[in-house]
């Protein structure tokens, strides 16, 4: 497909998979007045029947073969189950149609070099949908890290974690559906990590296996090059903080949860004289005074930014890929295949640092 302009239809997209992450992403786009879902297909044809009424009207198409062969088709939304990610996106890319995978983009690292070796060969556009990185709010927190608003950047700490009830037959606790904490919420604060402190090395991690044998929480340590060093967590079966905080030399910027689609930022500068000088020789008490004196002048100096979402969040990854469509772009600057491969090839090394 060629690029498109402006001028010309709305983008038509199909959607594989009728779950509740298709039904979220099918809402955002109904935000954007030059987006419309023309076919849906599911391993349940009860729920694409559904899918098609609720957002329709649309073609219900029986099996991917058919949906991917539909030439009113631009681009396909894969929103199956993770154990079917690279299935789905292969053979949607093999019959030229553009690609918004989800999260994770894959199982593993050599799955992802199968997708993307096959978008490049044929020229083909293809993301990963981390909806995330195209929140206003990462967005404006780029921006401001960028500026230089606190420092250099140093450490970053991220959590998203939740609560899930127990149940052996959802994907999140099946690991021949790619269950687990680490592929469905630790993808997030490790793919922020890479955007916003660069390429990572796991330093270390651990993880607690559940009754279904799949990880339902997760610790990672990462470093990104000789000096900032990354803590992501994330669970499925505890309720955490969903913050990011990043720290720099010069203050720090907290991104207010839901990491996946944040709407707040809080950030502060840190004041330019030290804690104590060398010649003061405090005593633990003046330390002690002193400290909480910074702390005090710190939190007086925090800014609050309200960063709404356009609509339910997923309208940004959907913006972007038809950005880049009508560019003529094969793959998206904010969300490139590399990165994509980066991240899962560390999300290999923590599970190889686990089994050790």
């Amino acid at each position: 497909m060629g690029p498109l302009t402006h001028s010309e239809r709305p983008i038509r997209w199909g959607v594989i998979g009728a779950g509740g992450v298709a039904h979220g992403f099918a809402t955002g786009l109904g935000s954007l007045p030059d987006a419309r879902i023309v076919a849906v297909t599911s391993r349940r044809p009860s729920s694409a029947r559904a899918f098609a009424t609720r957002f329709g009207p649309m073609q219900v198409h029986h099996g991917v073969d058919e949906l991917v062969r539909d030439p009113l088709v631009d681009v396909v939304y894969v929103a199956t189950p993770n154990h079917r990610h690279v299935h789905d996106t292969l053979s949607s890319l093999r019959h030229d149609k553009a690609v918004l995978c989800e999260k994770p983009f894959t199982l593993d690292a050599e799955q992802t070099h199968a997708v993307v070796d096959e978008a490049r060969r044929r020229g083909v556009f293809c993301m990963e949908a981390m909806w995330m990185r195209f929140t206003p709010a990462i967005g404006r927190a780029a921006q401001l890290i960028a500026s230089g608003a606190i420092g250099e950047v140093r450490t970053l700490h991220a959590d998203f974690s939740v609560r899930a009830p127990l149940d052996p037959a959802s994907r999140l606790f099946d690991p021949a559906m790619g269950g687990g904490a680490l592929l469905d919420l630790g993808v997030y604060p490790l793919s922020l990590a890479d955007m916003l402190l660069g390429p990572a090395t796991v330093a270390g991690a651990r993880v607690v296996m559940g009754p279904t044998r799949v990880d339902e929480h997760v610790a990672v340590v990462t470093t990104h090059g000789d000096d900032r060093l990354a803590v992501s967590t994330a669970s499925l079966r505890a309720v955490g903080h969903n913050d990011a905080v990043v720290g720099g030399t010069g203050g720090s910027l907290r991104i207010c949860g839901p990491i996946c689609r944040p709407t707040r930022l809080v950030w502060s500068t840190c004041p330019d004289e030290p804690v104590t000088r060398a010649d003061d020789h405090p005593t633990p008490g003046r330390r002690g005074r002193r400290h909480a004196a910074l702390v005090r002048r710190i939190r007086a100096r925090a800014r609050v930014e309200r960063v709404p979402l356009r609509g339910n969040g997923y309208e940004g990854e959907a913006l972007e890929v038809m950005r880049c469509l009508r560019a003529g772009l094969a793959e998206s600057p904010g969300m490139p295949l590399d990165a994509t491969l980066r991240t899962m090839e560390v999300l290999d090394a923590v599970r190889a640092h686990t089994r050790t």
